[in-house]
């Protein structure tokens, strides 16, 4: 029904709807010629362009997720420093909130990629922003939530297991939720 554009364009995540449908959230992705780069794009169920979060040279916004609310959005950043989760605030037009990583560990060398990695997920109450991290120093490797509001990290080894830690699938409220991964042999907890 609505061109959202009419330039040829990598579409690198899924788009998404924000909680009431009224906002779409797609992301662009340019490799060649005068207009190459990176953005985050918010439009109007018309088309309109709502907002546009641009990156900058040689700095990755990845696997963006709407807050439950349909406030804020919240993104995997890479970039030469270090990498970090981030949030959109759309009333502010501007990124709010930013948390670092664990350290990685210098000892695991590069990875593929997989359809799970760096994907942020929200509580269901719009409070936490969820990940996983399978990167890191001993003792950093698990299910991440962090309070946006305040900052606060904690971390949840899931019984030991460390391998290899899936993104996250809440229940009805914000308190259960499951998640998978790989010890050896899959695990769902």
């Amino acid at each position: 029904v609505h061109l959202l554009g009419a330039e040829a364009f990598w579409q690198q995540d899924p788009p998404a709807w924000n909680s009431d449908g009224t906002l779409l959230l797609i992301t662009h992705e340019w490799y060649e010629g005068p207009a190459a780069g990176r953005s985050i794009r918010i439009v109007a169920e018309d088309g309109r362009e709502v907002a546009r979060i641009d990156q900058a040279q040689d700095v990755y916004y990845q696997r963006p997720r709407w807050s439950p609310d349909g406030t804020r959005i919240a993104f995997h950043v890479t970039d030469r420093g270090s990498p970090r989760i981030a949030v959109y605030d759309l009333a502010a037009g501007r990124i709010t909130a930013e948390a670092a990583l664990p350290a990685r560990d210098q000892n695991i060398g590069g990875k593929c990629g997989d359809a799970d990695m760096w994907m942020v997920e929200w509580s269901r109450d719009s409070r936490f922003a969820l990940y996983s991290y399978t990167d890191g120093v001993p003792g950093t490797n698990g299910l991440w939530a962090w309070d946006v509001a305040s900052g606060e990290q904690i971390m949840e080894p899931l019984a030991g297991h460390t391998d290899w830690v899936a993104s996250v699938a809440f229940g009805a409220d914000s308190d259960t939720l499951a998640t998978g991964g790989y010890d050896g042999q899959t695990l769902l907890w």
